[in-house]
């Protein structure tokens, strides 16, 4: 809505009494003098007038540029103050929206969710439509830290997290346990295939139970872009979907810090079976307890090497990624950081360090150990 005070419509140019002994040179030196004053002060107005429905309106952009047909392009708004790039002054972004993700991603209270490949200002993007919601995943890594773009139709602005290491001088890891039979419930690995009788595939489903003290977290600064790297692996003719649960006695309030961390997660997945049967013909199962706080001293997450069940803490953006990998056949000995003007870690190095960066991927030795298990 323009505001009351001016309008950011075509304004005229101002006119000035014409006196003979002037010349037309003179008359063009004096606008200009005036036009380098009121000009700036003109459109920053205009940018505060339309920063109050930012948020709606790229929202409503996105949606209409992505109706239209893919690939398309559109800008969104930013806090002109807040951006996590270099260019902190601007106030848009460039989108790109390339192609929709054929994965099924569902909130238990906001439904199902749509994901989309792109590029924002030339960085890859992964971009998740839900609700009243848009955020846009930006991996600008190794070069400056990923981060993302939140748009909720309740807030007046946009707001950006830059995603960085956690803020500790510690090196950090994570327990690792053999693969097993058992935990309690036979593998993914460990079970038989498909029938021949049965023609499709059975699908992959991650189950992210989110623990109750990880209830503000921004789950998809976690997720999103981890959704990007499995569904670009996953062999012809399979299908993933990404199940989000919140607010499960038994489940999502489970104690799962101090003591033995393995037996906990062998309790913890006790109650996820007693629960949630699983269906060995139709579905392959990985579940996964997401928490806010550390597993333990130093310990961003534990799980089954090759299994079924794990739990990430979200004191680290790459942690939710790495104990899924894990549960399927990643290993540390695979990982690598690579160097790109900075260093940056790919998921399944074994201690994060603060002083380098995220890469928010797998290194090419775990990516074919995940292909290949993805099968």
């Amino acid at each position: 809505m323009p505001h009351p005070f001016f309008s950011c419509q075509r304004v005229k140019r101002p006119t000035h009494p014409v006196h003979p002994a002037r010349s037309v040179d003179a008359t063009r030196s004096r606008f200009a003098a005036v036009r380098a004053t009121w000009l700036p002060t003109y459109l920053l107005l205009c940018l505060l007038a339309a920063a109050g429905n930012s948020v709606a309106s790229t929202i409503t952009d996105f949606d209409g540029a992505v109706a239209r047909g893919l690939p398309t392009g559109l800008r969104g708004d930013l806090p002109v103050h807040e951006t996590a790039r270099a260019d902190a002054t601007r106030a848009a972004a460039i989108m790109h929206v390339d192609t929709r993700m054929p994965v099924k991603l569902v909130y238990p209270d906001s439904g199902e969710a749509s994901l989309y490949r792109g590029k924002v200002d030339g960085y890859p993007a992964i971009f998740t439509r839900y609700a009243d919601r848009l955020d846009i995943f930006v991996n600008a890594a190794p070069h400056s830290d990923a981060y993302n773009i939140s748009y909720a139709g309740e807030k007046t602005h946009p707001e950006v997290r830059v995603l960085t290491q956690p803020a500790t001088s510690e090196t950090l890891g994570d327990i690792v346990l053999p693969a097993i039979k058992k935990t309690p419930a036979s593998t993914t690995g460990d079970r038989p295939k498909a029938k021949s009788g049965i023609r499709k595939p059975p699908e992959w489903v991650f189950s992210i139970f989110v623990h109750d003290d990880a209830k503000n977290v921004a789950l998809n600064d976690h997720l999103s872009w981890w959704i990007g790297l499995i569904e670009a692996m996953l062999p012809a003719g399979r299908t993933m979907k990404i199940d989000i649960r919140r607010d499960l006695p038994g489940i999502t309030d489970f104690a799962y810090t101090g003591g033995d961390t393995a037996r906990k997660l062998l309790d913890w997945s006790a109650q996820v079976d007693a629960q949630f049967p699983q269906d060995e013909a139709g579905v392959n199962n990985k579940f996964l307890l997401f928490t806010d706080e550390w597993v333990s001293a130093g310990v961003g997450g534990i799980a089954h090497q090759g299994g079924d069940y794990g739990i990430a803490s979200a004191k680290g953006h790459q942690f939710l990624a790495h104990e899924f990998g894990h549960m399927l056949k990643a290993t540390h000995e695979n990982a690598e950081i690579r160097y790109n003007g900075w260093w940056c870690e790919t998921i399944m190095f074994a201690t994060a360090l603060d002083l380098r960066s995220n890469c928010y991927d797998y290194s090419d030795a775990n990516e074919k150990l995940i292909r290949a298990y993805l099968e």
